[in-house]
């Protein structure tokens, strides 16, 4: 059973417009939904749903236009710029494939929304208010004419969510049966106590048709670009306090959005997308939620970090403006100001800097998610870890994924323990509180912890930085796990060349006749472990020798070769 599923027409006529919105009411999305959805159908077909209820979750027909109108305009003067309107559940889903989400200036949704699941305790809450019919909070929209539109004859609208998407994705799970209402609902009078812990498919049909026909405030926008748009954004989120970050991640710049993206995955405009989460571009920023009747929490999983606001994105700035200032910046919110700034300028992320800082960023979350202890990595540390893992890839030194992040905390519980005191000689370049710079610059006398958790001056992150990563190479040194790795990482097409010829164009393990075009230039000890690339160290192997040999060390391959050559001859 695949459920019913829906392409809904653009021009819907008055002969078919009945039937259609009767059986788009119930469109389901996700093929495990089909069950729930056909059912409800079922009971509404058999309990005698009048024709004329049926009529009335259609939309309003425009007859002018042609169209359904999923949105009522409402009397009220809000200026040239806005429009107050009022729609229902019922065309609110039935619109749905008109209905988007702007992403870019709102926090991504948090909520993974299982079929038959209770939600959390917040959604709950807003399943108690449809049932008992409390307002919902008035969303934000702006209204896009649709260009693409198959008639002329049609000025046929879509509606982007500017605000509200965790009200918006929440009702439409609410009515595709993955949120349960609250155990307890004796608050709202006793007529509720048989709805508590049911499913919305469980409800009595009644209850079902009025929370079909609940009324949702939106107020809409016409704004034409994305600068208006965000200006918008920034105005009707004064009295939220906004974080810093939010502020900086609306903004309509590629940059912007790129560092969004790191963390909150996909964040293009979709309509007609029933689901709000989003797959992170790296799991280290995945998001888990334990959902019970007693426990709602929300946390990412494998850092400790809010995943509620922005705190996880900032960090990702941070990273970026460390790699942008080559490390000659604080790391506070004035130069990511800054930064940010410079986007709007035009100074966008160049090739160069994208590649380099995925490279680093992909390492990063190959360490975290291999590590898998998320008690500790908090904004400092991981602020602090950006820097360190550049520092090691610049130096050529061996990265253990095992065993890196262990390595790490412990350098740093080792400097805080012993805390020792250092001198900070501030630039001439700071200004003193008067504005004015400072003639002289006086030391400071601080401590590797205090600096570590108060300090962002430049100077003071530099210290941090190199303390850390000696450390670090000290303690590796001490177990023999410290490996210098050759800047050199490949063999040249010459090389394998006069290699091959020394060994009569054979595989140096089994003896096949070798082409240069076949052969595979290999460290004879491990580049892994610290081989060099130098022709003392080149063999020639064919394809499958190579595979076999991996990071074997000469005395093990020796073995190998040696029963190869046995099985050749």
């Amino acid at each position: 059973m695949v459920g019913f599923k829906s392409h809904p027409p653009q021009l819907i006529t008055k002969n078919n417009l009945e039937l259609s919105n009767f059986f788009r009411r119930f469109t389901i999305i996700e093929k495990n939904d089909a069950l729930a959805s056909t059912l409800i159908f079922i009971q509404r077909f058999i309990s005698g749903v009048s024709r004329e209820k049926i009529k009335s979750y259609g939309g309003h027909m425009s007859e002018t236009k042609k169209c359904i109108q999923i949105m009522q305009r409402l009397d009220a003067n809000l200026g040239d710029q806005y429009t107050l309107h009022k729609t229902t559940i019922a065309d609110l889903r039935i619109g749905s494939s008109r209905i988007g989400i702007q992403r870019r200036r709102q926090r991504k949704y948090l909520f993974n929304d299982i079929p038959g699941g209770p939600g959390h305790s917040w959604q709950r809450n807003v399943f108690a208010s449809l049932l008992v019919g409390n307002p919902i909070g008035m969303f934000e929209l702006t209204i896009i004419q649709d260009e693409n539109s198959d008639s002329k004859e049609v000025n046929y609208e879509k509606y982007l969510i500017e605000d509200g998407q965790q009200r918006y994705f929440t009702i439409m799970a609410i009515i595709d049966n993955k949120i349960k209402l609250p155990s307890d609902l004796s608050s709202y009078g006793d007529e509720y106590s048989t709805c508590e812990n049911k499913l919305f498919c469980d409800l009595p049909v009644q209850q079902q048709d009025e929370i079909f026909d609940r009324v949702l405030i939106m107020n809409a926008s016409i704004l034409k670009t994305e600068e208006a748009r965000y200006a918008r954004f920034i105005d009707m989120n004064k009295s939220m306090k906004l974080s810093d970050q939010d502020k900086r991640s609306g903004q309509p710049t590629k940059t912007a959005a790129y560092i969004q993206s790191i963390v909150d995955g996909n964040n293009n405009i979709e309509y007609g997308s029933y689901r709000g989460t989003t797959t992170p571009k790296y799991p280290m920023f995945q998001i888990t939620q334990k959902v019970t009747q007693k426990d709602d929490r929300i946390d990412h999983g494998y850092i400790e970090v809010s995943a509620t606001g922005r705190c996880a994105e900032e960090i990702i700035a941070d990273w970026f403006s460390y790699l942008r200032y080559d490390g000659k910046e604080e790391i506070k919110t004035e130069v990511l100001d800054k930064m940010y700034g410079e986007f709007l300028e035009g100074k966008e992320i160049t090739d160069s800097e994208k590649v380099t800082f995925e490279k680093i960023v992909s390492k990063i979350n190959d360490l975290i998610v291999k590590y898998n202890h998320r008690k500790g990595l908090t904004k400092k540390p991981l602020d602090y870890l950006f820097p360190i893992v550049k520092r090691f890839m610049d130096s050529n030194v061996k990265i253990h994924t095992d065993s890196f992040m262990i390595e790490y905390r412990k350098a740093i519980e080792q400097l805080r323990k012993e805390n020792e005191t250092w001198i900070l000689i501030p630039s001439t370049k700071n200004k003193s509180k008067n504005g004015k710079k400072n003639s002289v610059a006086l030391p400071i006398t601080l401590t590797f912890d205090y600096t570590f958790r108060q300090i962002t001056r430049n100077e003071a992150i530099t210290y941090i930085i190199d303390e850390i990563y000696d450390r670090m190479l000290l303690n590796m040194e001490s177990k023999g796990t410290l490996v210098l790795l050759d800047s050199k990482r490949a063999f040249t097409k010459e090389e394998k060349s006069i290699k091959l010829s020394e060994q009569n164009n054979k595989c140096e393990s089994c003896g096949e006749y070798l082409e240069l075009s076949d052969a595979e230039g290999d460290h004879l000890f491990p580049y892994s472990k610290g081989g060099l690339t130098e022709t003392d160290n080149l063999i020639v192997l064919c394809e499958d020798c190579n595979n076999k040999k991996s990071d074997m060390n000469p005395e093990e391959w020796e073995s190998v070769s040696n029963d190869n050559l046995s099985l050749a001859s």
